[in-house]
């Protein structure tokens, strides 16, 4: 099949990450098919793409600056490549991709805020960014608007919700699940640093998440308060973020008086996430709504214990694996900390129960095949003569994408 991937809106975030596991499965696996894969400039950067390969091509799509200008311009140049390649299906892995391809299409959607108007994360926005998100929600309900197209999500439960909530079919609503990326099967089968042999000053809690309203990173310095208050034993949260967003925590943390218990990693590219893991006792996640963060089964791939919030879909995901609090009382997260500080059978039991919990989730290969028979059975056959995945594509600002991909490594922030 000759196939279309549209990854070119994807800059930060979990979307990132599945974006570059797909890709390279394109590399390793795809040779049963023709690919052009669209990237956007962050993910270019996430990794070496080749420009060219037999059955696929890599290319970066180049945008002018401003927001609107640049929906439009992705919309502009991807029916022009579209009608150039003659594609016999397109994936978008995370949309609204804002342009409606006419060859079947298969969207992935990760935006539980479409699906949970009642969520905990609609209670903390204050009404200004509760009117943004709603007008944001109805645009990104428009540019998913469509009756011919097939969607993809991560669990069963955002499935019904979708179904439930923008009236999608179920039939042409299908689940793959997120997984741990290809890097952390090989970290877990190298040798790496156990919670109980890992010698440090402080107990270090991983705060992997990028910085949205509904990952609640606000609250981690409020739980360092409460938790200074309950033990003499040094401890750490460990972010990933970039420096306007790390800026912010630190000043709420030196209102608190807690700055030496808040460090920052900076964005951190995928293939070394697994080094933070190695780096830390535990996973601490306070969010308050998620579709499926890889941060969980990423977690006990490393064997780390995990804190999280006491919400549905946290205890869908981790199960036993986890131990849980109100993700709105600093106390509650507090003493959930101090367990796995100072109990070291909590931690072995969390950790004995990921290893098995992390058995149900898809490792790379599965998944990619997974993605692929979807897009085999929406795809099929299209007759004509079109432009064969080797010849040059027009992007960009109207130049040729000849190996148009730069190879190189960039940092991104994490889920």
């Amino acid at each position: 099949m000759r196939l279309l991937v549209y990854a070119g809106n994807l800059y930060k975030g979990g979307g990132v990450q599945v974006a570059v596991n797909f890709l390279r499965s394109v590399i390793e696996r795809g040779g049963e098919h023709e690919w052009l894969c669209v990237l956007s400039t962050q993910l270019a950067k996430e990794g070496q793409w080749p420009g060219r390969l037999p059955h696929a091509r890599f290319a970066t799509l180049e945008e002018p600056a401003g927001h609107a200008s640049r929906l439009l311009f992705r919309a502009a140049r991807m029916r022009k490549i579209e009608a150039e390649v003659h594609p016999e299906a397109v994936f978008t892995i995370f949309g609204p991709p804002y342009w409606w391809p006419r060859a079947p299409h298969l969207c992935g959607i990760a935006t539980p805020w479409l699906w949970s108007p009642h969520s905990l994360a609609w209670s903390r926005l204050e009404w200004r960014q509760r009117a943004s998100k709603t007008v944001s929600n109805w645009l990104k309900m428009a540019g998913l608007c469509s009756s011919r197209w097939n969607y993809v999500v991560e669990t069963a439960s955002a499935r019904s919700a979708l179904c439930r909530y923008l009236r999608k079919p179920p039939e042409r609503v299908h689940v793959v699940s997120n997984a741990p990326s290809q890097p952390f099967y090989l970290a877990r089968e190298r040798a790496f640093v156990e919670v109980a042999d890992l010698q440090a000053e402080a107990f270090r809690f991983l705060v992997m998440a990028a910085d949205y309203p509904h990952k609640n990173l606000d609250f981690v310095p409020a739980v360092a308060d409460a938790l200074r208050r309950v033990t003499t034993q040094h401890f750490e949260f460990l972010f990933t973020l970039p420096t306007p967003s790390w800026t912010r925590i630190v000043r709420r943390a030196e209102s608190l008086g807690v700055l030496r218990h808040v460090v920052n990693a900076g964005p951190t590219n995928v293939a070394d996430c697994p080094k933070l893991y190695q780096r830390a006792h535990a996973l601490f996640l306070p969010t308050l709504l998620e579709a499926f963060t890889a941060s969980y089964p990423e977690a006990m791939l490393m064997r780390r214990p995990i804190a999280t919030s006491d919400v549905a879909f946290a205890r869908d995901i981790c199960r036993d694996a986890a131990i849980y609090f109100n993700p709105l009382d600093a106390s509650e997260a507090a003493r959930a900390c101090e367990a796995l500080m100072v109990d070291h059978a909590l931690r072995r039991k969390l950790i004995v129960e990921g290893d098995a919990r992390v058995t149900a989730f898809p490792r790379p290969d599965r998944k990619f095949a997974m993605y692929v028979d979807l897009l085999s059975r929406i795809g099929g056959r299209r007759c004509g003569h079109p432009k064969r995945i080797g010849e040059s594509v027009c992007l960009g600002n109207g130049s040729e994408a000849e190996g148009a991909v730069l190879a190189g490594e960039a940092s991104r922030e994490r889920r």
